[in-house]
């Protein structure tokens, strides 16, 4: 069924809503977020509670159509018959304005957001709804890393992009890192601190953690709620990613009304982002199975990658607009 942006009709409550942004889709394609609703519903079928699926989408970067004939590829609502399916039109929205607007469609008492572009692993959902079975959780990350990872580039992102690598463990702990691919949270906190949406920023979801710890609330990270997520393009993709961080660092302290590094700060912090960079290229280039050859390629890219960042940081501080001027979000 289709929904009017921001609402739904009144029906029964459910226990968990899955809400799909399909502004990646744009990016990736159609094949990534029917693999990925073809995942959710086989999981969600084997759920011993009430689901529901919201598939988020401006119509202008992707039809209704091309949207419910990838659900129909999927096999989405005939493998889980009993899966509610709403797919909700938003005009003129990216990223987390979609999502806003799917926490405010949703129904179920535990809100999860997820992208088009990842791959859950076969636990995902049955991980999330576990995560909540602590009545001290009220907000859950998983652990997104990067995947595949068998080219010199996607071992190179993998170690030293912000995702960490898939980690093996089974605990939950406070943190203080939020993944809006893996996030889930109870439907109220979603809808007392949505996130925030603005052109010139792209790292909403740290604020949403920022906003929710602030407010007195714990932060979990859960280990075993996984899911992998592509690199952001080729090299030259890469590049810009580190340009456009920076840009959304020098935004953020803006935000913020924060004072602008000056430059012994930033000499100080580019020194220990490249010491820590290395560390992790070294510590874990076998985790990625990178072969020595490999090894020095990485570390250059490492490097290349955190002065792009401050490049990107430099030249939005002289010119805040210049970085969305040249490349387009």
């Amino acid at each position: 069924m289709t929904a009017p942006p921001g609402g739904c009709s009144h029906r029964a409550t459910v226990d968990l809503s899955v809400v799909v942004e399909m502004d990646n889709a744009r990016t990736v394609g159609l094949t990534a977020a029917r693999r990925q609703l073809a995942a959710l519903a086989a999981q969600a079928a084997a759920l011993p509670l009430r689901a529901e699926l919201l598939v988020v989408h401006d119509p202008a970067d992707i039809s209704t159509a091309d949207v419910e004939r990838t659900l129909g590829e999927a096999g989405v609502r005939a493998v889980a018959p009993g899966l509610e399916v709403t797919v909700l039109t938003v005009p003129d929205a990216r990223y987390y304005a979609l999502k806003n607007a799917g926490s405010r469609a949703a129904r179920g008492a535990i809100v999860l957001q997820t992208d088009a572009d990842v791959v859950i692993e076969p636990d995902f959902l049955a991980a999330v709804v576990r995560a909540f079975e602590r009545p001290e959780v009220q907000v859950v990350t998983g652990n997104t890393y990067i995947h595949p990872c068998e080219t010199v580039l996607d071992r190179a992102v993998a170690l030293f992009w912000h995702f960490p690598l898939r980690s093996e463990e089974i605990t939950a702990s406070a943190g203080t890192i939020i993944n809006a691919n893996s996030v889930a949270a109870r439907r109220e906190l979603f809808l007392r601190f949505p996130f925030r949406v603005d052109r010139r920023l792209r790292g909403a979801c740290q604020d949403f953690g920022a906003d929710l710890r602030e407010a007195g609330y714990v932060t979990w990270q859960d280990p075993t709620i996984r899911c992998g997520h592509p690199k952001p393009g080729g090299w030259l993709g890469m590049a810009r990613r580190a340009l456009w961080q920076g840009h959304d660092r020098c935004w953020e302290r803006r935000w913020r009304h924060e004072p602008m590094v000056g430059p012994v700060r930033a000499a100080r912090g580019l020194r220990l982002s490249l010491a820590g960079a290395m560390e992790r290229v070294s510590r874990d280039a076998v985790r990625v199975r990178a072969r020595p050859a490999e090894v020095p390629v990485i570390a250059a890219a490492a490097v290349g990658y955190e002065l792009l960042v401050r490049a990107g940081y430099l030249v939005t501080r002289i010119a805040p607009d210049a970085i969305p001027m040249v490349f387009k979000d």
